[in-house]
């Protein structure tokens, strides 16, 4: 996606550089094993002891080489003697070969275009991913190979990954330093297009995105690797505590706070490397129960962009919200549509598992029974080309976007308890409002604001009465509804 942002610091960030750019030299022998788990592809079964290491490229009878498999005894080391190009976007490249190494002996060259490497697929692979398997300690490892030289030469000097990725948490970076630390907020979208950068695993090279999808600012951010094992760590150190992290006020805090940084130019030594390495984002807004969630909720997770835009769930919250959604519903009855309720009457301990499984999104006890919300309900609505209103507590947001739920969340913020009181709508009998009630309501707004700040989509100022508050409403969901969306891929 193009875009005419600019960025400041390291040239290698300059959208005139963007297209041909070349990815580095991707070599993956000082890396640590990797997590990635193996995947399942079947290929045909051959035993690596009735064939040569050099297996002699295949042709069709067009002239065309055919994908090879190849057989190298690694003696379980990392160092196959290969630097890679490419990426998710072009595939994984072989960019050049050691004399007389692991890789040479096996028969892999320059141009070679990795498929699979023991077992796991490596065609929609990163840099990163790709650098992290061959890295993975085996004694014999079988490599299908495909050798495409046009294709090599074709994006050897470009740019070899192409993704999209929602932040999980803030960054407070710096765009001053060298080379440029990119700063974000949580539930960003970032375009990553480099997932080695300088040639070595733990940072990425991404972009902001505006409202629209176009890229703006070029920066550098910690990897998903660097991020999730910094959560493990902390997560360990909690449990070695013998203290959940939900109730401490570590929690709602920055667990990691980056150090002063120190500018490192590219060209700097190893040392450089490692203490840059070791530094990782600021994280703040972390929600309490973090340690129990999917980590990809609390780093990064891939995205992609709606061809069209879809109808979605809103929740109002605020001093009289619930006049708003009123009048919206009754005035805009194609547009806006209240959640369904459903009624049940069983047990607190079901609808907890339900909540659990994905089915519910919230209930409330009413006399003897609970109005649940449920998914599907939600669902619905937004199918039926309307917004879905909601009337949950804050903190199912979390859950529905958990469930791949985009949900717009509003707050109606009011600059004083006097400006309650003196709201005025002639649908709506606001006279017998107490200065307390007005007070009570204003304080909460307040709350809801300082907790759930990383929830709110919008705050919307109130005016002089309910009428002119959903015209504001209104404006904000279709600015919203017209900006670009985007959905999980996991």
């Amino acid at each position: 996606m193009e875009g005419s942002g600019s960025c400041s610091g390291d040239s290698s960030c300059n959208e005139e550089e963007d297209e041909n750019e070349a990815t580095p030299c991707n070599s993956p022998k000082e890396i640590r094993k990797s997590t990635i788990g193996q995947s399942s592809l079947v290929r045909n079964a051959h035993n690596p002891a009735t064939l040569p290491n050099r297996q002699p490229a295949l042709r069709n009878p067009s002239g065309l080489d055919e994908p090879r498999y190849l057989y190298m005894e690694t003696m379980k080391t990392s160092n196959l003697g290969i630097s890679l190009v490419g990426g998710n976007a072009s595939g994984i490249f072989i960019h050049s070969v050691q004399p007389d190494s692991v890789a040479y002996r096996a028969g892999l060259r320059t141009g070679d275009q990795i498929l699979e490497y023991n077992g796991s697929d490596l065609r929609a692979a990163t840099a990163e991913e790709a650098a992290y398997e061959l890295a993975k300690p085996a004694d014999k490892v079988a490599v299908l190979a495909h050798y495409r030289i046009d294709k090599y030469h074709e994006i050897k000097d470009k740019p070899g990954d192409s993704l999209y990725v929602r932040c999980g948490f803030d960054r407070a970076g710096d765009e001053h330093t060298e080379p440029p630390q990119l700063q974000f907020n949580r539930d960003d979208v970032l375009y990553v297009d480099n997932t080695m950068f300088n040639g070595v695993p733990g940072q990425w090279r991404a972009w902001r995105l505006d409202a629209d999808g176009h890229r703006q600012h070029c920066g550098v951010v910690p990897s998903k690797y660097k991020v999730e094992e910094e959560l493990l760590l902390r997560r360990s150190a909690a449990d070695l505590e013998g203290r959940s992290p939900s109730n401490t006020s570590s929690a709602r805090r920055s667990f990691f706070r980056r150090k002063k940084h120190h500018q490192r130019g590219v060209g700097q030594g190893s040392n450089g490397s490692s203490r840059d390495s070791k530094e990782l984002a600021s994280f703040s807004s972390l929600a309490p129960g973090w340690y129990s969630e999917d980590l990809s909720l609390c780093s990064y997770q891939r995205v992609e962009r709606l061809g069209r835009p879809e109808f979605r769930p809103i929740l109002v919250l605020g001093p009289l919200a619930d006049c708003v959604v009123d009048k919206l519903v009754s005035d805009f009855p194609d547009q806006f549509q209240r959640a369904p309720s459903e009624t049940r009457r069983c047990s607190q301990a079901v609808l907890d598992r339900e909540l659990a499984d994905g089915i519910l999104v919230d209930y409330k006890r009413r006399s003897s029974v609970y109005e649940c919300t449920t998914v599907i309900g939600i669902r619905n609505v937004c199918a039926s080309k309307r917004h879905c209103m909601l009337d949950v507590a804050v903190s199912s947001i979390e859950r529905l976007h958990r469930l791949n739920i985009s949900t717009v969340v509003l707050l109606v913020k009011f600059k004083s308890t006097k400006q309650i009181r003196e709201l005025k709508d002639t649908r709506f009998s606001l006279d017998k409002l107490s200065g307390k009630a007005a007070k009570e309501m204003f304080e909460h707004g307040q709350k809801l604001e300082a907790e759930y700040r990383h929830l709110i989509t919008a705050v919307v100022t109130a005016g002089a009465n309910v009428a002119h508050v959903c015209a504001q409403v209104k404006a904000t969901v279709d600015l919203e509804h017209s900006r670009s969306q985007w959905v999980s891929l996991q």
